[in-house]
């Protein structure tokens, strides 16, 4: 199933900690499907608990359906913009699917996306933010 992610933006869009928001799709070279990834900057930078998490997946749930709901949240600094205001969703995407991107001089934060490099490894960082929340 196809969406954009203008659905999940304006589904959590009333979630008071949250920030700000960016989901991509991540496929690998190796993966035999997509895997959404919704990643969150909190209000203040306080910690994205399970109950935040979950808070989330409860409002995705209710207002679209199922299948919108992402596999994996994670909590990140720094959303990466253009100079115009934009959010990088192809950027982040394809540093998330395993490639390399040189950045445009459009990018007004380009540092912010060297976090994501570290999401081809998806099931390190699970595991990473598994270990995290518990002990949250």
């Amino acid at each position: 199933m196809r969406f954009g992610s203008a659905e999940i933006y304006n589904a959590i869009a009333y979630i008071p900690d949250i920030e700000e928001t960016i989901c991509v799709g991540q496929r690998r070279p190796n993966d035999n499907d997509e895997t959404v990834l919704l990643f969150v900057k909190t209000k203040g930078d306080i910690p994205l608990t399970t109950l935040m998490v979950n808070q989330i997946k409860k409002q995705i749930l209710s207002t679209l359906t199922a299948r919108h709901v992402p596999k994996h949240i994670f909590q990140v600094p720094e959303i990466p913009y253009t100079i115009n205001g934009k959010k990088i969703e192809l950027a982040v995407k394809q540093i998330v699917s395993g490639r390399k991107i040189n950045p445009s001089g459009s990018v007004a934060n380009p540092e912010s996306l060297r976090f994501y490099e570290r999401f081809v490894k998806l099931e390190e960082m699970v595991a990473q933010d598994r270990l995290r929340l518990s002990k949250l």
